[in-house]
């Protein structure tokens, strides 16, 4: 399955690097990729910027981690 292709409320597995992520459909344009590598951390991005993450056109670094 495609990350782009979830239903809202569906998650999936996301192999970034040497990290496996969780990817949730919050809503309609609203995504939240769960990060517990180094800890707990979470951060919402919108359905532009995931394409953007997908594509390597923005990296995670760059991303608003809570």
């Amino acid at each position: 399955m495609n990350i782009l292709d979830l239903k809202v409320g569906q998650s999936i597995d996301w192999k970034f690097g040497i990290s496996t992520r969780d990817v949730y459909r919050a809503s309609e344009d609203k995504f939240e990729i769960t990060d517990t590598s180094s800890g707990w951390y979470v951060a919402l991005v919108s359905f532009e910027t995931l394409e953007k993450l997908l594509k390597g056109e923005l990296s995670l670094l760059d991303l608003d981690w809570v």
